[in-house]
């Protein structure tokens, strides 16, 4: 079973459309909280958050009793808006640029309700949009992308105010009965089977201005972006207590054998408690690796250096995870931050 990807606490709006539609489709509210410890009474709360696993367990419900319902994903998709994001979304709207928007939507993309990874690059005059799936539970997999896709393209609707015209669609799944469905909503027929999820569109738009840009607005929305990440990746219960342990010694971080001695338990038992918490070690190791990269970056460190703290045997291995978890290179974060770009050349490959 792949390992779950590092997620933190979300705001309940994603949780709230989601259910929605469930029941727009007949299926009782009960059915879809069942098992999630998400009490109703929640959905009323625009203020509510939730753990990423508590809204995976209601997707799964979800794609359980509607699985008769076809293109239920792409209908969900429909529902997500440049508003429903809350300040990651005012922060991509008032940014100058396609580009700019991209940089910050991949900084912080812990703020939406992905499960994907996500990467943009560029390539022979194309952007690429990659959505690395892989580690989505396959059962509600298709659900997801097609969540996503529709919700990306929403995006770029509401915040350029046209829709953006697509050179290519590749997806990882098979080619479903509701196919035209896709044609008519992205202009293009997706060409399923393949061996990536990817979306390429001409690299000259990265450059295209905003209507609503507004740098004073970008700053102050990006500043509270940086400080609820920092808020929700706090954690509550034993995962929290590893979390604090692991920040104290970050030179050397300690593997799953040492913690749980530490806290007189077998790595079974440890193992256990945070499964039931909705992560593990894994997935705490390589959030505490996030963290201290980002502030070792924005500490003026090299890429050599950073991935020698953080336990990597080669600097090329870090950069890979770094760019698993925010979508770009160390020394494009460093730049995103307002420092020197000097970094390795490691860091550029």
């Amino acid at each position: 079973m792949p390992i779950p990807t590092p997620q933190y606490r979300r705001s309940i709006n994603s949780a709230q459309i989601l259910c929605r539609l469930g029941t727009d489709h007949g299926i009782p509210l009960a059915l879809l909280l069942e098992g999630t410890d998400i009490n109703p009474a929640m959905l009323h709360d625009s203020a509510a958050e939730i753990e990423a696993s508590q809204e995976m367990r209601m997707i799964h419900n979800l794609q359980a009793c509607g699985r008769h319902i076809p293109g239920l994903g792409m209908e969900a998709g429909q529902r997500y808006h440049l508003t429903t994001y809350g300040i990651w979304g005012f922060a991509l709207a008032s940014s100058p640029t396609v580009r700019s928007a991209i940089d910050i939507a991949l900084r912080y993309v812990h703020l939406t309700f992905t499960f994907a990874h996500y990467s943009v690059h560029e390539k022979n005059g194309d952007a690429l949009l990659s959505i690395d799936d892989s580690t989505i539970p396959e059962a509600v997999r298709t659900l997801l992308l097609e969540r996503d896709l529709v919700g990306v393209r929403n995006l770029f609707v509401e915040a350029l105010g046209m829709t953006v015209p697509a050179k290519y669609i590749h997806l990882r799944m098979p080619r479903p009965a509701y196919a035209d469905a896709m044609l008519a909503l992205f202009g293009q027929m997706p060409l399923f089977d393949q061996a990536q999820n990817c979306v390429a569109f001409d690299a000259s738009l990265l450059d295209f201005p905003l209507p609503q840009a507004n740098e004073h607005t970008k700053h102050m929305c990006e500043t509270m972006c940086r400080e609820l990440l920092q808020r929700r990746r706090a954690r509550q219960g034993l995962a929290g207590r590893i979390r604090d342990r692991m920040l104290q010694m970050p030179i050397e971080l300690p593997d799953m054998e040492t913690i749980a001695t530490e806290f007189h338990m077998t790595s079974r038992s440890l193992r256990r408690h945070l499964d039931k918490e909705g992560t593990s070690f894994r997935a705490l190791s390589d959030e505490i690796r996030e963290t201290l990269a980002e502030q070792l970056l924005r500490d003026g460190l090299t890429v050599e250096e950073i991935a020698g703290r953080l336990g990597y045997t080669e600097s090329s291995s870090f950069t890979q995870a770094f760019k698993r978890w925010k979508g770009m290179s160390p020394k494009a974060y460093r730049v995103s931050q307002g420092g020197s770009s000097r970094v390795n050349r490691t860091a550029e490959e």
